[in-house]
């Protein structure tokens, strides 16, 4: 009968040190999401940038070379969002 009552208190402990690993595994994951957010945010707007002027590279393709088109459309946008209001 003790044999029992102390696999039962072993069980009950390990239990309770699962749940609490399971807890601080899911407080752990959500830490990590607060924090790669802003990283997972920046590469969900590139590509859709990329997605978005992939067209005009291609259709300045015809003149300057792929790299050299890309760099311009780049240095316009800048300049057009960055300039005076």
């Amino acid at each position: 009968m003790k044999i029992q009552i102390a696999h039962d208190e072993q069980l009950h402990v390990l239990r309770k040190a699962v749940s609490l690993l399971g807890g601080v595994v899911l407080g752990l994951l959500i830490v990590f999401c607060y924090f790669a957010s802003s990283l997972c945010i920046t590469v969900v707007l590139a590509t859709f940038l990329s997605i978005l002027v992939d067209p005009l590279i291609t259709a300045l393709e015809k003149w300057v070379p792929r790299a050299l088109s890309s760099s311009l459309l780049i240095i316009a946008g800048a300049i057009l969002l960055g300039g005076p209001p």
